[in-house]
């Protein structure tokens, strides 16, 4: 495998279809860019930029997230 791929692989990542109810217990993804999290059971987003500091797309599509405020909130290692 590449350094190319396995770069890329870093950058994208799906975790749509789980059945998951929070990010509790998902790591920190510096290098991230994009993330599904459809078709999960999730209700909110809380700790969305603390894991994934660089997300500049996501799919959530098909939960039931009703606050939609950490979308818009800045990471504190964006210095801002």
């Amino acid at each position: 495998m590449n350094s190319t791929f396995r770069h890329n692989l870093k950058e994208f990542l799906h975790l749509g279809g789980n059945t998951l109810h929070s990010l509790d217990g998902i790591p920190t993804f510096p290098v991230c860019g994009v993330l599904n999290l459809d078709n999960n059971c999730l209700t909110q987003l809380a700790g969305l930029r603390q894991r994934f500091p660089r997300l500049q797309r996501l799919d959530a599509k098909n939960n039931k997230i009703s606050d939609l405020s950490e979308l818009f909130r800045r990471s504190s290692a964006g210095g801002g």
